[in-house]
């Protein structure tokens, strides 16, 4: 009889006899059906003994499926990187999938947890320029005006060096939401900030007009 012939029970009883890591995983290998009689013991071990560690290689690499697996084996939603302290919510911000996000924020992600920076998961998301993402995080709940360990928010982010497509529909929709506007109006002054890198003159000056005309105070 050919392995894949025999009943999940026998195939369960198989497995405990591979005590070596890389033996079990060669042996889920082996066909799709293998894998999908232990894919929730790989989640659920991952949970339990690797502390969740899974759930951010899922984030930052964009794998839904993975992320969806992952939570709903109770993987902790506020595991941190070793080194910048970043939550899966910070490395999807910086990946760009809204899905996943929405995916975290559902099972209770905190969209104010801070990295080791004291950024906010919505700092990187206007950062690096994913609306989408940043949209759910303010929707999941997000602070509109957390500061960083320089001060920095993250509309002074989108101002300063984001990577946002078009900086005035970000800008607005973080003022309707009810950031904080004095950063364009008095950091642009700062010593450490070089109008060429924040923003041209004419492109602030555009900014304030179309501001105006969308009657945002």
């Amino acid at each position: 009889m050919s392995l894949l012939h025999c009943p999940d029970e026998i195939l369960i009883q198989i497995s405990q006899y591979l005590l070596r890591r890389p033996d079990f995983n060669a042996f889920i290998q082996i066909s799709s059906r293998l894998y999908s009689i232990f894919n929730d013991d790989l989640y659920g071990e991952n949970v339990e003994v690797h502390g969740s560690n899974a759930l951010l290689w899922a984030a930052k690499c964009g794998h839904a499926n993975t992320v969806r697996n992952m939570l709903s084996m109770g993987a902790n939603t506020e595991v941190k990187t070793s080194m910048q302290r970043y939550t899966p919510l910070h490395l999807v911000a910086a990946q760009g999938s809204p899905i996943i996000a929405q995916h975290l924020l559902d099972y209770g992600a905190d969209p104010e947890a801070k990295d080791s920076m004291s950024q906010t998961p919505l700092h990187i998301a206007v950062r690096c320029g994913h609306t989408l993402v940043m949209r759910c995080l303010v929707e999941g709940g997000s602070e509109l005006d957390p500061k960083d360990n320089i001060g920095d928010t993250p509309l002074w982010n989108l101002l300063n060096n984001s990577d946002a497509d078009d900086i005035y529909d970000t800008l607005l929709y973080l003022i309707s939401k009810g950031a904080d506007q004095g950063e364009i109006h008095v950091r642009r002054s700062e010593p450490r900030c070089s109008l060429s890198k924040f923003v041209e003159i004419e492109t602030f000056r555009d900014l304030r007009n179309r501001l105006r005309r969308d009657n945002v105070p």
